[in-house]
């Protein structure tokens, strides 16, 4: 055998290796359901690496078999390259501390008793709720907070909507604001009037702070708020649960400005973060609760849904509040893929490659899958004009447990919004589901 040939061979083994550890790693990442697996498998087939060792040399068969490997490594490379830089998209948005920058997007036009008039700008986006109907937070730039409701009138440049004035500064005409789905600034004491306790609970990863509303009753309501999002994300369905009489504490999570992070600094979507609401949920029993309703929103839908499968205190959970609920973390990363126009196979292959890179387990955080496991009541909301979790997975828990779950699907509604759409109707649905709960 010549030199050249020899060298030949060695080169071929080694890109042999490479393309198979590469392809197999990926199709594995992939499951055996996806039409790329096949010729992921089929690449690194050793018998076309086998033409290198024929007797008979032939420079056909030599340059074939050269072509073959190179082709092989140039898939196996493009496919990793795709999901190398998906999974980069997949880290900053998903995976990493949320950072989101307030934009004041609207100008005031005027203002009088009743009502104030609102101009878009180039900085409104086509997900503002500017010509949202309902009840909204009205930010000022300047560090004023009201309230705007019904639609009074509008066009394609302007709004005029009802104004309805709170005690946290002024409105100016000129000044620039922002809409926000909160409604309630600041604290309980601030935004409600309703006395509240700065108080801290202890996880396995240090003390969380945490606000404590009311004391007395056997059932407290333990609030977990949406990723990147903060305690008064809650303060819309506050006034509902001192109606009920029930003590509410709402949480931290780790991540949260201000609390202890995680060791990577990734969010888990209830993989981990359960064990921050395990020890929220302690504090409850330890100071007179017997049993809490656990309130989620976005992620902390997941968070909650996490808490239910690994938490023995989850035996203390008398019922379950769901708004727009992250049920599974891959089916809102294909969703966001598909509103963001990126290819289905970079987002596929973007999930494979997370799966190595940053240790994402996408059946635990899947929590419809273990549906069948699910044994509390639960009240489910979910807005239908949602762009950021996807409102089958919800559908997809109603259809899939109807013995436990009151679905309601508000018309309309963006991203964990429905309250502000309707805040009747839904205080009207969370007041008997928990006044059920309680016969």
């Amino acid at each position: 055998m010549g030199h050249w040939k020899t060298v030949a061979i060695a080169a071929g083994a080694v890109l042999f290796v490479v393309v198979a550890a590469l392809g197999g790693m990926a199709a594995a990442a992939l499951g055996p359901g996806h039409p790329l697996v096949v010729l992921l498998v089929v690449t690194p087939a050793p018998i076309l690496y086998g033409l290198l060792f024929v007797k008979t040399w032939h420079r056909a068969l030599f340059a074939l078999s050269v072509l073959y490997l190179t082709a092989s490594l140039i898939l196996v490379v493009a496919v990793w390259g795709v999901g190398w830089a998906a999974s980069e998209r997949l880290r900053d948005g998903g995976l990493g501390r949320e950072v989101t920058a307030r934009i004041y997007d609207l100008e005031v036009v005027s203002v009088s008793s009743g009502s104030v008039v609102l101009m878009k700008t180039d900085l409104t986006e086509d997900n503002s709720p500017w010509l949202a109907d309902g009840l909204w937070g009205l930010e000022s730039q300047s560090g004023g907070y009201n309230r705007v409701g019904a639609i009074l009138k509008q066009d394609g440049l302007q709004v005029e909507r009802e104004l309805v004035p709170v005690s946290v500064g002024g409105l100016d005409t000129g000044e620039m604001v922002r809409m926000d789905s909160w409604a309630y600034e600041g604290n309980p004491q601030t935004g409600l009037d309703i006395p509240y306790q700065d108080v801290t609970y202890e996880s396995p990863l240090g003390t969380f702070p945490a606000w404590l509303v009311g004391n007395g009753s056997r059932t407290w309501a333990v609030f977990v708020h949406g990723k990147g999002s903060g305690l008064g994300q809650g303060l819309r369905v506050l006034r509902t649960l001192a109606d009920l009489s029930m003590p509410t504490l709402f949480i931290t999570y780790r991540n949260d400005d201000g609390v202890p992070t995680s060791p990577d600094g990734f969010y888990r979507y209830g993989a981990t973060e359960w064990e921050d609401l395990e020890g929220a949920v302690q504090y409850a029993l330890d100071h007179g609760a017997q049993e809490v309703v656990l309130i989620g929103y976005s992620m902390g839908g997941a968070i909650i849904m996490g808490f239910l499968e690994h938490s023995p205190l989850a035996a203390n959970v008398a019922g379950v509040v769901l708004d727009a609920p992250m049920l599974s973390f891959a089916s809102t990363v294909d969703f966001g893929g598909r509103e963001e126009g990126h290819p289905r196979l970079a987002v596929v292959v973007g999930k494979a490659v997370s799966r190595y890179r940053f240790e994402v387990d996408w059946g635990a955080v899947d929590y419809l899958q273990r549906a069948d496991n699910l044994s509390v009541p639960v009240l489910l909301i979910h807005g239908d004009a949602d762009k950021r979790v996807p409102i089958e997975t919800s559908e997809t828990l109603a259809q899939a447990r109807p013995d436990l779950v009151i679905y309601m699907r508000f018309p309309g509604a963006p991203h964990v919004a429905a309250w502000n759409f309707d805040p009747a109707s839904y205080e009207r649905v969370l007041r008997d589901f928990l006044a059920g709960l309680a016969k």
